[in-house]
């Protein structure tokens, strides 16, 4: 889909793009926008919605002047500790063949065992910030290393990984258009830190997990700790690391937030203000991003958005 097409106010159908072919697809009522945080208002101001100044740039028509359009864009961080095991005590064993096979017999004939997992087998909710009435960090225990994109595996072959991510981020980010190419990429600034709350919440919350991963019930089964690097100690050394290895946990929300202020882009029923016939669906409404992983609310959001249109 490359924009909105509207007609005297109100959105009355998409335009899309198939190889150098241009086709049209005509709403019947109205129009749903679902395409998340970073692509939904990358499409609003393609199709002219959103902050004028920034749409005229680019040369676009605008059809609603929204400010609110690509801002207050929220993520979590995350940090990914990890530790080489002593042992084959994780699911790291199954990457080789021999284990790996009986890993899928086991599943193919009883529908349980390694291939059942998710990996990650255990969680928590701590505090990061004292300060916080409820937790602001969450906790995974993976067992394995190097499964995620950017994060190492060990020497050893055999570990783990305590994943922690600070979950009531303060800093917001933003969304703009990079060109008026529907296939360009936007510009995707996400400002991870730019609220010093949120560095010094996740310093915590990683001291609060190597001091876990330091019990003897679990430092038992413990060769070494691969990162952060066993020498770094200090709060200072861990804050440092924090900030060199954050990753997102790829949750971005609220850059088309809803609301009735004059920064709103959607009102609760999610109607695109200053347009007729535009709804959004995704998480790009959500004002606040959530204190947690986000996908049983986007489902929420499609579920009320398909009950609006029933109406």
């Amino acid at each position: 889909m490359t924009r909105v097409i509207i007609e005297k106010g109100r959105a009355v159908g998409v335009e899309c793009a198939k190889g150098t072919r241009r086709i049209v697809y005509k709403a019947q009522q109205e129009v749903v926008l679902s395409a998340g945080a970073i692509a939904t208002p990358k499409l609003m101001m393609l199709s002219g919605l959103g902050p004028a100044e920034q749409i005229r740039r680019q040369g676009l028509t605008v059809h609603a002047d929204i400010p609110g359009v690509g801002q207050n864009l929220q993520d979590h961080t995350e940090i990914s500790l990890v530790y080489q095991l002593n042992g084959p005590h994780s699911y790291d064993k199954y990457k080789k063949l021999h284990w790996k096979a009986a890993a899928g017999l086991n599943y193919a004939l009883f529908r349980n065992g390694p291939a059942s997992s998710n990996l990650i087998e255990g969680g928590a909710f701590w505090w990061g910030n004292k300060d916080e009435t409820v937790p602001d960090i969450q906790y995974f225990m993976v067992v394995g290393a190097g499964i995620e994109e950017g994060v190492d595996a060990v020497p050893g072959g055999n570990g783990c990984t305590v994943n922690l991510g600070q979950i009531r981020p303060r800093s917001r980010g933003e969304v703009t258009l990079a060109s008026a190419d529907p296939l360009a990429n936007p510009r995707v600034a996400p400002r991870y830190f730019s609220d010093p709350h949120d560095l010094d919440a996740i310093t915590e919350g990683t001291m609060a997990a190597l001091d876990i991963m330091a019990q003897p019930a679990i430092a038992s089964f413990v060769e070494t700790r691969h990162a952060p690097a066993p020498n770094l100690t200090s709060r200072a050394d861990i804050r440092t690391f924090c900030q060199r290895t954050a990753h997102a946990a790829l949750h971005p929300s609220g850059t088309c937030r809803m609301g009735q202020d004059d920064m709103a882009v959607v009102d609760p029923q999610l109607r695109v203000r200053g347009i007729e016939g535009l709804r959004i669906a995704d998480a790009s409404i959500m004002p606040t991003l959530i204190s947690g992983n986000p996908n049983s609310v986007c489902i929420m959001i499609g579920e009320r958005a398909a009950e609006f249109l029933r109406v």
